[in-house]
């Protein structure tokens, strides 16, 4: 946006005048003498520059560099750097046109691109340490004075010119300024999202007085002592202290768009600080009416997972006050133990920057769990981890129903026994655990004569019998043995360490004498009696698939009932053989 002053109509004549001195006086200059600029040239460049700054500006302070723009921003960079290039070294608006090599063309907008991308990448950067500011205005200002340089040398050569380098160097250390001060101006704009109108035309208006005047400035170190005035003299009256050879002019006004530069954004900054102030008010106003009013506990912990703040809720869920939760040296206090370990692996993940999600078991003061569901947000401020807002939302309620569901869908409604699913689950897992000297067996026990009852008595008094049973068997078997009922009068045993054969075998015995033993039923006034067939398959001897296991027991079953009944029967292989030739008859029949 700076680049337009390259285009200042140049206006070189060869004459010999009379030039009339601040003071009145008049002298002659013999040779040659140069009329570099008219006045109105300058003022002209000043409005130049000022409308590109304007648009510049304005397009600057909305754009974002991120990964998906890169890729145009550096074209937009490589479009500006030829512009540089046709502005100061090949400019048609003028009859100066540097001859250089392509070779030197080719490094001059390379250059250039790379002062005008790193530019807007220091100006649309969050976050930039004076240090990096300097030196992306330094690269910026150095394109800026070396294409500069180049016209001067060439202007120097044609005219035998020597260079004050003082006043060049004072000169490059102004535009350096003027570079640091503009992309400070311009990062304060972006920060205020919103930009008045009036900001962009004093501060586009300042840009161009400052960098319009740069060239001036700079030309002016081989013109201010020479035979070559900078301006064509037009008779305008200026002040003798401001005006010498209408070199100074540019210098002041340069330094006066400086100062202003200077100046405004510590103005927009104090606007800037203001309506943050108000908006941190309000924010913690709002703020702090979401973190007291939700309808879940809040707890915020600094980066070594203290608690720092809760609300309400969290205080009448853990029955601890502020003082005593703040008192607790970390949060994972309040887990219970057997959650402890998976939420401080939770809690390390937060802190470093991701978001989790997960139910576990708080303690209240009283030393009870309460199951809830956690979520821990970590709040960053400027891309640094200020604390970790935990939220917990009690489900007592909704995990006692699940344990329900749960229940019921591995347990009969009846006897409150484990059901087929459950003990095909809990089979399949002893066989995955089991090694080469475990032995363990399944038995199938079936009622004799309970079709009976239900005949007879009713179904509401077999389901009394069938509770009656259960309870039995749930008293005679060791605690490690699972029971289960497949359905109808049909149970069945996990016998998971069979150490002693004739261990097992009694208690085998003691189930059968269970069953034998006579039944008192409800609204009744005689007992019951029935019996049971029990087959067995013994893991690993006669398979070690749980499916197998069944089926086999459950042919052992059979055979106990064809042999009387009220007995035992472990499975033989000709047990498959028989069901084999059984089911080729049945096919046949």
């Amino acid at each position: 946006m700076y680049l337009i002053k390259g285009f200042f109509i140049y206006k070189k004549t060869i004459k010999k005048q009379k030039i009339c001195c601040p003071y009145g006086c008049e002298r002659l200059e013999e040779g040659v003498h140069m009329d570099y600029y008219t006045f109105s040239d300058y003022v002209l460049s000043v409005v130049i520059a000022s409308i590109a700054s304007f648009i510049g500006v304005s397009f600057i302070i909305k754009v974002n560099v991120n990964k998906k723009s890169r890729n145009k921003i550096r074209i937009v960079s490589l479009v500006f750097g030829m512009m540089i290039y046709y502005a100061f070294l090949n400019s048609y608006f003028s009859d100066i046109r540097s001859s250089v090599n392509w070779v030197f063309i080719v490094l001059v907008i390379l250059f250039s691109s790379g002062a005008v991308y790193l530019a807007i990448n220091t100006i649309t950067n969050k976050e930039v340490s004076f240090r990096r500011l300097v030196v992306g205005a330094l690269i910026f200002a150095s394109c800026i004075s070396l294409v500069n340089l180049i016209d001067i040398r060439t202007e120097m050569i044609a005219q035998n010119l020597k260079m004050n380098l003082w006043l060049f160097i004072s000169a490059n250390l102004l535009l350096l300024g003027n570079t640091i001060a503009t992309f400070r101006f311009i990062r304060q704009l972006r920060k205020l999202g919103k930009v008045k109108i009036s900001w962009l035309i004093y501060g586009s208006i300042a840009i161009g007085l400052a960098f319009s005047s740069i060239r001036f400035t700079l030309f002016s170190s081989i013109t201010l002592f020479s035979n070559v005035d900078l301006f064509g003299y037009q008779g305008i009256p200026l002040l003798n202290f401001f005006y010498n050879d209408h070199t100074l002019l540019p210098l002041a006004i340069n330094i006066f768009g400086l100062v202003f530069l200077e100046l405004f954004p510590n103005f927009v900054s104090d606007v800037y600080s203001e309506r943050q102030r108000e908006l941190i008010y309000q924010n913690k106003y709002q703020y702090e009416a979401l973190f007291e009013n939700q309808a879940v506990a809040i707890l915020s912990l600094n980066e070594k997972g203290k608690i720092t703040k809760v609300n309400e809720i969290a205080k009448k869920m853990t029955g601890f006050d502020s003082e005593e939760l703040e008192g607790l040296a970390c949060f994972s206090e309040l887990i219970h133990e057997t959650q402890k370990e998976n939420f401080i692996h939770l809690l390390t993940i937060a802190f470093h920057g991701e978001s989790q999600m997960f139910e576990t078991k708080l303690v209240t003061k009283l030393q009870t769990p309460v199951d809830v569901q956690i979520t821990l947000l970590p709040i960053f401020l400027e891309e640094k981890l200020t604390h970790i807002n935990i939220f917990a939302k009690d489900i007592s309620e909704i995990a006692e129903a699940r344990e329900e569901i749960h229940y019921m869908a591995y347990h009969d409604s009846l006897t409150l026994l484990p059901n087929r699913r459950f003990f095909v689950e809990e089979l399949n897992r002893q066989i995955a655990k089991s090694h080469s000297q475990s032995k363990m067996a399944v038995c199938f026990l079936d009622l004799d004569r309970f079709k009976l009852v239900n005949d007879t008595l009713g179904h509401q008094a077999g389901d009394q019998l069938l509770k009656i049973v259960a309870d039995r068997f749930r008293n005679t078997v060791d605690q490690d043995v699972v029971i289960a009922r497949l359905g109808g009068d049909e149970f069945t045993f996990l016998f998971p360490n069979i150490v002693e054969n004739e261990k097992f075998k009694k208690q085998l015995e003691e189930i059968l004498i269970q069953i034998q033993t006579p039944f008192l039923l409800e609204n009744q006034d005689q007992e019951f009696h029935v019996t049971g067939s029990l087959g067995i398959a013994i893991y690993p001897q006669d398979s070690q698939s749980c499916d197998n296991l069944m089926k086999f027991a459950d042919m052992a079953m059979y055979s106990a009932k064809e042999h009387g009944k009220n007995r035992y029967v472990f499975y033989e292989d000709y047990l498959s053989e028989k069901n084999f030739e059984e089911s080729l008859l049945e096919a046949e029949v």
